[in-house]
């Protein structure tokens, strides 16, 4: 069985092949993270920049999109410690369906090549968060690659996003790209808290749910001292008495990373009935990258 001539040069444009065989023989420890954290998980996944689900009857976390008549998937198991990955594609129009688990695919592209690889690359094996974090670092941006390759094939513009590890960028400056805005106004705060939010800033179109924020406090696990403190001056935050800050309205500071921004949100109740939703600021990272 081969590839579709367009299939394989979508794959060959990325690299694809050689990209995951580096992970599969970069990550091989022996003991394995076998026991994790269903919540741990989504809060690595939130961080490098996706909103996902946990699929109870695969036991999977599941990263869906849209993007033009495309939907687009990433489907990821942790069983044993190992990083099982299935990607996809859909165009809703055609139903046509681009994809499948990573091993397969490369075995497919070998197939096409002609060339005779006894077995199935491995799954990424993992022993612990920060690890599985830069395995998924590293396939997430396989899969913003395979995401604009198959949208340009159709005439279509996208920009990926580019995620930076820990391990190969350091952020030395913040520059400020918006303050304080109100994001939306309601009644319904179930609604407030369990929805998709869209924000625009400027040519940056950001998605999230309040399930990703984490305390502003916690802000000083990622950065230096210095650019902590920047934040916190820019946000006119206030100190609370449990060591935490709000808004100037009292509201509890809250943060996300998205595409290379640090973005700053509070949410309260402004008077009874009537919640409120706020941006901070937003702050792009200007990184310090190692090759």
């Amino acid at each position: 069985m081969k590839l579709a001539a367009e299939i394989f040069e979508i794959y060959k444009s990325i690299n694809f092949y050689d990209r995951y065989k580096s992970l599969s023989d970069s990550y091989r420890s022996e003991k394995r993270l076998e026991s994790y954290s269903k919540e741990k998980i989504i809060e690595v996944i939130n961080g490098i920049g996706y909103i996902t689900k946990y699929v109870s009857k695969g036991n999977f976390f599941a990263v869906k999109e849209n993007e033009n008549t495309f939907e687009f998937t990433l489907n990821i198991s942790l069983k044993y410690g190992l990083t099982e990955l299935i990607i996809g594609s859909k165009n809703k129009e055609t139903s046509q369906v681009i994809g499948g688990p990573f091993s397969k695919i490369c075995k497919l592209i070998e197939l096409t090549k002609g060339e005779n690889v006894t077995g199935y690359l491995k799954h990424p094996a993992f022993n612990s968060y920060i690890e599985l974090e830069e395995i998924l670092i590293k396939v997430f941006n396989i899969y913003e690659d395979f995401k604009y390759e198959v949208l340009k094939q159709e005439g279509v513009q996208y920009v990926k996003k580019v995620m930076l590890s820990r391990q190969n960028a350091t952020v030395i400056d913040l520059k400020q790209h918006s303050g304080r805005d109100i994001i939306c106004s309601t009644s319904n705060e179930k609604e407030l808290y369990t929805k998709t939010h869209k924000l625009q800033i400027e040519d940056l179109s950001v998605s999230f749910s309040m399930e990703e924020f984490k305390n502003l406090e916690l802000l000083n696990e990622e950065f230096e001292l210095d650019l902590y403190h920047k934040i916190i001056n820019e946000t006119n935050a206030i100190k609370n008495i449990i060591g935490g800050y709000d808004s100037v309205d009292g509201f509890t500071l809250r943060y996300l990373f998205r595409d290379g921004y640090l973005l700053v949100f509070s949410v309260g109740e402004v008077q009874p009935g009537l919640f409120k939703f706020y941006i901070e600021g937003s702050w792009e990272l200007l990184c310090d990258t190692i090759n």
